[in-house]
């Protein structure tokens, strides 16, 4: 092709890749581009037909008569196999013609791979956004809105028409929708992503929440053309995990202000939650015992019930109750009376935990240990009554008789006589005793009974007991600061005190101290007689030691009558069976604290006497 001819062609058609020929089919020319798009190396000498034969053989499936094809002009798509240098191309042939000065025909070359793959893509993309489930919104840099998507019209009720030009402000329906837009605006334009929840509004004017996303669009140089933004229907969600945040609302009420502790363990039975009514139950804030197993605070004597029910539950997933007694942060003992099941919890390794429900029944539990030792102490008096009811009379034909026998020797047979004598003795201890019983049974008269200061009688009586104590034996007593007066016939104080200065003196029988103490104190305490729950303010007359100590198993026994631990002969056992029915008739009650090889305290406690009004 000459260089003027080439000119003429690339004037009319452009540069590019190019073929031209004659009216005879031989070639003028082409274009170095036409030439590597096909893989000819020099198409200066081949007629027409070799280089349809030639394109044939490039592509990857027979595209059929190109020359025929092109009879009519237009153009036709043909896909190119891969060649050396590059791999499959999709090339456009367009055949022209130009009749001046010489009539030619002008083949034409476009490579239009990228232009269909991006055409493929954007085609695919505009499939992804009409068919998706989210609504698409898409604005201009100002934010005005130039599309949405199908689920967009079907969610708002708006359509693309009544939406385009318009700023999306009119879909918020949040209580300060202005400010929110602008400051959703403002981070947009800082070009950062927005990722929210909010309230929107219909074109009907109801209101749903939605999660949505925005994100600034890019060209090629990286400036910003607009926004893109994809909002989700999320009312469902929402409305339940408003009804799920109620719930958990009303039962954390529930929970938190009940009386009763709430508690999740896992299946070993370790705190997984604890409400927090564990403060005034057990004294620990409710971080103190998770993470702990429960075992840790249970009484040992109440382990085997508790495993037994804790085994129950593991196996038959059934609710089981369970009477037990727990340790407080101070200290004391609880009894707790607890409900327990097992219930299905995803969130758990095991897949199951243990819920259980507690409650203090600690005075529930010493008014019926109070009742059964009234009934007991009630029968065992009213026994005692009887035993003692009918000793005495036999007791008092024998002591009779013998006096009418010492009146009918008058001193003939001395022997006999020191018989007699021995006879007596013996029955007026019997008498002693009797009366030791009618009193624990009946208690005594109160007939003697008067407002008296403590503190003179209780020194009386340690002043006369003080010649009696071995000489290792010392007594402190501690008096308090004004009177004490209480109404009570000063023989029963006398008695008591001395019942419990001679079991302090035989609790230490290497010598120690004995402590008396005479105060006002204010109880909460069960009573170790009739173990009624006390409370509020009594005189307290006190006796300690620094003996043995009384062990554990004999506590239920110590106002028994005959119950001693001395060996025979050394005491009758009624000292503090006296002692209960002497608090028994004004109404006192006795509290109990041993501990064993450091002691015992029994203290002894008496309403303050009413003042006197006078006339």
């Amino acid at each position: 092709m000459t260089d003027a001819l080439l000119e003429l062609v690339l004037a009319e058609f452009g540069p590019g890749a190019l073929l031209c020929w004659d009216a005879g089919g031989s070639l003028i020319g082409s274009t170095q581009a036409f030439q590597q798009l096909f893989g000819l190396a020099d198409c200066a000498a081949a007629h027409v037909d070799a280089i349809w034969a030639r394109v044939r053989e490039r592509c990857e499936r027979d595209p059929g008569d190109l020359a025929s094809a092109f009879a009519g002009g237009g153009s036709r798509e043909v896909a190119l196999g891969a060649g050396e240098t590059s791999g499959s191309r999709l090339v456009r042939l367009r055949l022209r013609r130009l009749s001046a000065p010489r009539c030619l025909s002008v083949l034409l070359a476009q490579d239009v791979t990228e232009q269909k793959v991006a055409a493929a893509r954007l085609h695919m993309l505009s499939r992804v956004v009409e068919q998706s489930a989210d609504a698409v919104l898409l604005t201009d840099v100002h934010f005005r809105i130039s599309y949405v998507n199908p689920a967009f019209e079907t969610l708002f009720g708006w359509t693309l028409e009544e939406l385009r030009g318009r700023m999306p402000d009119i879909l918020n329906a949040e209580p300060d929708a202005e400010a929110y837009q602008q400051g959703m605006y403002s981070k947009l334009a800082s070009g950062a992503q927005v990722f929210a929840e909010a309230l929107n509004r219909r074109k009907d004017g109801s209101l749903f929440h939605c999660r949505y996303w925005v994100s600034p669009l890019h060209d090629d140089q990286g400036e910003v053309v607009g926004y893109l933004g994809s909002q989700r229907d999320v009312s469902v969600q929402v409305r339940a995990q408003q009804e799920l945040s109620a719930s958990e609302t009303r039962y954390r009420l529930l929970t938190e202000h009940s009386s009763d502790l709430i508690s999740k363990h896992r299946l070993d039975g370790t705190f997984l939650y604890v409400s927090s009514s564990c403060r005034v139950l057990l004294g620990y804030a409710p971080e103190e015992i998770l993470g702990r197993s429960p075992y840790d605070f249970f009484h040992e004597e109440d382990l085997d019930a508790i495993r037994a029910s804790h085994e129950t539950i593991l196996n038959t997933k059934s609710v089981y109750r369970v009477r037990y007694r727990m340790r407080r942060k101070d200290g004391a003992w609880v009894w707790l009376e607890t409900n327990s099941h097992q219930v299905e919890d995803p969130e758990e390794a095991q897949g199951y935990v243990i819920i259980a429900q507690s409650r203090d029944v600690t005075e529930a539990h010493q008014l019926r240990q109070a009742m059964v030792q009234s009934q007991k102490m009630e029968a065992l008096g009213r026994l005692t009554g009887g035993i003692a009811h009918d000793f005495n009379n036999i007791l008092g034909s024998v002591l009779g008789f013998a006096e009418l026998a010492r009146l009918r020797n008058a001193g003939a047979d001395a022997k006999l006589e020191g018989y007699l004598e021995q006879i007596d003795i013996a029955g007026g201890r019997a008498r002693d005793l009797v009366r030791q019983l009618l009193v624990f049974s009946r208690g005594d008269s109160t007939l003697g009974a008067q407002p008296c200061p403590l503190a003179p009688m209780v020194k009386e009586v340690l002043k006369m007991l003080r010649p009696t104590l071995p000489s290792n034996l010392s007594v402190r007593f501690e008096d308090a600061a004004g009177p004490l007066v209480v109404e009570i016939d000063p023989l029963h104080v006398q008695q008591m005190l001395l019942n419990l200065m001679l079991n302090a003196r035989d609790a230490m029988p290497e010598g120690g101290e004995i402590r008396v103490v005479l105060g006002e104190t204010v109880v909460e305490e069960a009573c170790a007689i009739c173990r009624a729950w006390l409370s509020g303010k009594w005189i307290e007359l006190s006796v300690s030691d620094r003996g043995c100590g009384i062990p554990d198993d004999n506590f239920e026994q110590l106002f028994q009558p005959f119950f001693t631990t001395k060996r025979f002969g050394e005491g009758s056992g009624m000292g503090l069976a006296v002692i209960a029915g002497l608090m028994r008739s004004y109404q006192g009650h006795v509290l109990v604290s041993s501990r064993l090889g450091a002691g015992s305290s029994f203290r002894l406690l008496l309403r303050p006497a009413q003042p006197s009004v006078e006339p």
